[in-house]
């Protein structure tokens, strides 16, 4: 007697097999294959399944982006791929925000944004989702925004798994009188969904509205002076414990280069650095912080390329690539390792971020006892 041959479906493979599977598709496909059967949407939707879909677009570069924000008609933003960055989508939603908009920073698939002007001011988005979600207001009110500089970071804290978004306040001398401090500082977290203000204890001026650098649990800006005599320094937020450090940059730095920035570069702080004179535009510097003890930090002098074209502008990406603004031609993303060019299909840029797909919701999350009531 002939046994009949057994037929396996997806249904019959285990969790850890299907994930494998599933990890290697694209995330609308996988929007899709949620609505195929229960199974599979609780496969797609646990938090193991998640994890292991962004790591894979890490590795995948068809699955890593380049957000650009245009210059001109704000807001305008695309996306593009960093195997083909001449190839861009445009994005609507930044269209429906109006001209205030600028993006705060970009981590595992989320992209901060803050609005000035709106009601909500700051909101969460995954736009492989399509989710948006709109943040309380800060506690600390600034009643006279002429005498307020402010700044934002956001980061994701890994040992809680936590999104935090960083508020930075610097008011006008002229507060002083007054007894308030100059720099006030306060914490968005997105598992409590609620603002709290922290103490700093040395004064932290930034002109720029947004953070440089999201990296391991830490955000870094880079700061200004206060005065000739002070150094230059990276100003380093610790998201577990929410406290501030400086990191002092290099003199080499300072009085040799025309230009420096803060960089991830391969999962490392560094500097990205080109000197002041013609031919020095021709050579960029990578400088990697070797260590932190208290929070003073080791730079060294890591890399050193050499380019046959001289830039007027750079962006450093976390996958170890620049943009490059090589004025009057149009901007183009360099491997400094592989000495490769791939033009970008846009002008008049006026920032780059590095974005990958992802899974992770921003939906609220439904509290214990309102689930247990919803059960009853």
């Amino acid at each position: 007697m002939r046994r009949r041959r057994l037929i396996t479906t997806f249904d019959d493979l285990p969790e850890g097999v299907l994930g494998e599977i599933f990890s290697r598709v694209p995330v609308r496909d996988l929007l899709r294959a949620k609505c195929v059967s229960k199974f599979w949407c609780d496969v797609i939707s646990s938090r193991w399944f998640i994890s292991m879909q962004l790591n894979k677009s890490f590795s995948d570069p068809t699955r890593n982006y380049l957000l650009l924000l245009r210059n001109h008609e704000l807001p305008s933003a695309v996306f593009c791929t960093v195997q083909s960055p001449n190839i861009l989508v445009e994005l609507d939603e930044f269209k429906k925000l109006g001209t205030s908009c600028f993006v705060v920073g970009s981590i595992n698939g989320l992209v901060c944004i803050a609005c000035v002007g709106l009601g909500r001011w700051c909101f969460l988005w995954n736009p492989s989702l399509r989710e948006r979600r709109c943040l309380p207001k800060g506690s600390i009110l600034a009643r006279d925004r002429k005498r307020v500089q402010a700044t934002l970071g956001f980061g994701h804290e890994p040992s809680s798994d936590d999104y935090k978004v960083v508020r930075i306040l610097n008011f006008s001398p002229q507060f002083a009188d007054s007894g308030m401090p100059l720099t006030r500082v306060e914490v968005y977290s997105f598992s409590l969904d609620t603002w709290k203000e922290i103490e700093i204890d040395f004064p932290l001026t930034i002109t720029r509205r947004s953070c440089d650098v999201i990296l391991n649990g830490f955000i870094y800006w880079l700061a200004e002076k206060g005065n000739v005599n002070e150094k230059a320094f990276v100003a380093s937020f610790d998201m577990r414990r929410e406290v501030f450090q400086q990191i002092v940059v290099p003199d080499a730095v300072i009085v040799k280069s025309h230009h420096y920035s803060v960089m991830n570069f391969r999962g490392r702080l560094g500097l990205l650095v080109y000197g002041a004179h013609f031919e020095l535009q021709k050579c960029l510097q990578v400088w990697m912080l070797e260590d932190k003890r208290s929070g003073v930090g080791v730079w060294t002098k890591n890399l050193m390329i050499t380019m046959d074209f001289q830039l007027s502008y750079h962006w450093g990406l976390a996958n170890g690539c620049i943009v490059v603004q090589n004025t009057p031609n149009a901007p183009f993303l360099y491997d400094p390792e592989r000495k490769e060019r791939k033009i970008i299909g846009v002008n008049g840029m006026n920032g780059v971020f590095y974005y990958v797909e992802s899974l992770v919701s921003i939906k609220k999350r439904r509290s214990r006892k309102r689930a247990i009531k919803m059960l009853k």
